[in-house]
């Protein structure tokens, strides 16, 4: 098994920023692909809504958009596949992206299990992505049930808040809680 807790990344991702106001007082801007010691990013292809991602070691000569422009202006002539073969050959780790539509498409992540099925009781089977990995012992699935409707557990927790039945049903009365959309 293996826990952590959300505190202990917290502070493993802000610690520098926190001692740097802590003793100066500035609080550093926002880096984003900007992460000191590499130029990446994700950039656009010759083909509509298809994207690259690629990142190289820098070592200080460039400035990051000169960069990003250098780099858009060469892959939005190529196709994705192009870029990504050009990029691995030399040795530069680049990865065309994956768009939410062909997330269920990926035979590797299908043979090794990562989606799970489950009958959802409105819009029927679907499959949820589970798991990066597995640790043993531990479960074998990452989700226990379909996505839960609205308000279905309502009583449950209501009542384990110490609600009785009665001050349940009055807030269903009072459409303060329900299992639809008002006005849908």
């Amino acid at each position: 098994m293996i826990e952590v807790a959300q505190i202990e990344v917290g502070a493993c991702v802000t610690a520098e920023p926190v001692i740097e106001y802590s003793m100066n007082g500035v609080v550093r801007p926002r880096d984003g692909n900007r992460r000191r010691g590499y130029l990446q990013g994700v950039y656009p292809t010759r083909q509509d809504d298809v994207w690259v991602a690629l990142s190289v070691p820098d070592d200080g000569a460039a400035d990051h958009d000169v960069f990003d422009e250098m780099v858009t202006a060469w892959t939005r002539t190529q196709a994705p596949d192009a870029i990504v073969k050009s990029l691995r050959a030399q040795n530069i780790p680049a990865e065309r992206l994956t768009a939410f539509d062909q997330m269920y498409e990926i035979t590797q992540l299908e043979a090794r299990g990562f989606y799970e099925e489950f009958e959802h009781p409105i819009t029927g089977p679907r499959r949820y992505p589970g798991w990066p990995f597995r640790i043993t012992p531990g479960p074998a699935r990452h989700h226990r049930t379909a996505a839960p409707t609205l308000g279905q557990h309502n009583d449950e927790v209501l009542r384990g808040l110490g609600l009785t039945d009665d001050e349940v049903a009055e807030l269903r009365d009072q459409r303060v809680i329900g299992e639809r959309v008002l006005n849908a």
